[in-house]
This record gives C-alpha cells, sequence and structure tokens, in this order.
C-alpha cells in the first residue's frame, strides 16, 4: 500500500529474486511537499503514427485515457529536479486526479528496470546493450523507420523481453570469448532466463529477434 508521504510507489516483482519492478504509482501534487520522491510528472515514451515521442503526464491529468507505451525510458521527475529512470518493454498507463493529487498508474507484463549512473550495473549493461540491437533494427528498414516503430509498437511486452534475452544471449556467447568484459553480462542474462523459466513464463517457441523488429 502506497504511504501517504511517498510520491512514487513500486509494486514488487512477482519473481524470485526479483527483476525490477511490476508496476509502480506516481504520486503527484500539484506544490511541494515534505515526501520521498517529491514526484510532479511523468514522461512515458511512446509511439504515435511511426514515430517515437515522449508524453508527459503531471497534474492534473483529467479525462486523460489509457496510454500505451512504448519500449524504452521512463522518467520520473520531482519538484526539486530530481529524476529516477526505468527501462520498460512496454506497457499501459492510466491516471486519475481527485482534488489537489493525480496517481499515474503503470503496468507492464514484462518487468519494468530501474536503472542506474554506474556504468557497471548489470541492468545499465542490459540496456545499453538493447539501444544497440534496437538501433540495428531501425538501421535495416532503411528510410522506413516509421514503420520499423509501428511494428515494434505491436509486440507484447513480455514477447519483446524474452526474444531480447534470446537474442542477446546469442550475442554474447559469439563475443564472450574474445572480450572478457562481456562473460559476466552473459552470466547475468543467462540468470535472468532461468528465472522467468523458473516461474513458467517462458515460452516453449521463443520468437527470433530479427523477426520481431
Amino acid at each position: 500500500m502506497a504511504e501517504a508521504e511517498d510520491g512514487v510507489v513500486f509494486q514488487p516483482s512477482p519473481y524470485d529474486p526479483p527483476l525490477g519492478y511490476a508496476s509502480f504509482e506516481a504520486i503527484m501534487r500539484d506544490r511541494p511537499a515534505a515526501r520521498y520522491f517529491d514526484t510532479n510528472r511523468v514522461s512515458f515514451p511512446i509511439e504515435e503514427a511511426g514515430v517515437l515521442k515522449r508524453q508527459v503526464v503531471e497534474h492534473p491529468a483529467t479525462g486523460m485515457p489509457e496510454l500505451r507505451f512504448a519500449a524504452g525510458r521512463i522518467q520520473l521527475h520531482t519538484h526539486d529536479g530530481d529524476q529516477i529512470e526505468l527501462f520498460t518493454f512496454g506497457g499501459e498507463a492510466t491516471a486519475t486526479t481527485s482534488g489537489d493529487t493525480t496517481v499515474c498508474r503503470a503496468r507492464s507484463d514484462a518487468p519494468i528496470l530501474p536503472l542506474s549512473d554506474d556504468p557497471n550495473d548489470p541492468l545499465a549493461i542490459l540496456e545499453s546493450e538493447l539501444e544497440v540491437m534496437l538501433a540495428e533494427g531501425r538501421a535495416r528498414w532503411g528510410g522506413q523507420e516509421y514503420a520499423h516503430l509501428d511494428r515494434l509498437g505491436h509486440v507484447p511486452p513480455m514477447t519483446l523481453f524474452v526474444a531480447f534475452l534470446a537474442a542477446l544471449e546469442e550475442r554474447l556467447d559469439r563475443l564472450a570469448h574474445v572480450e572478457s568484459d562481456m562473460r559476466a553480462t552473459l552470466h547475468f542474462a543467462r540468470g535472468v532466463r532461468e528465472i522467468v523459466q523458473r516461474a513458467g513464463d517462458w515460452p516453449d517457441v521463443v520468437p527470433r529477434w530479427d523477426e520481431l523488429i
């Protein structure tokens, strides 16, 4: 349950050990308050007509329909300039306003992963590898990047997540014997896959990454 003094509340991952978060609530007020992470706006990546944009949700958010966000970085900002960044494989968000408070709820069936400024953080390394693989996918579409983004936006988040992990293992396996710093990342990626498999969420047939994007 959210504490009244919290500006953001993360719901725990269903996996053991945890993989990021299952969802979060950003509780936004119309003026600064003495709260843990005093959230005043949330920025989501969205795909719109084949263009990647950012959708900002802030107080008040009356009449906002359900928002479908794309794979990329979610940014939570406070009144005094602090920021939390999360990586998502896509999902849905809603916002409801009552009085001086707006609650933005975001969820995904794939893990929502916290990011840090530490370049050696395993999740940050995974995210940077994903950015490279997405960029390679866009490059294959040449001048039809809009079609690539539109196609990517129709891939369910969990499908994208497992396809990415499988493709990343394959990619890193080729590099690990020549680049020692890739071995730790490969080990981490394999560990993530094993956690998902133990939970029964790994499909019998994993879609190929290059066919999805």
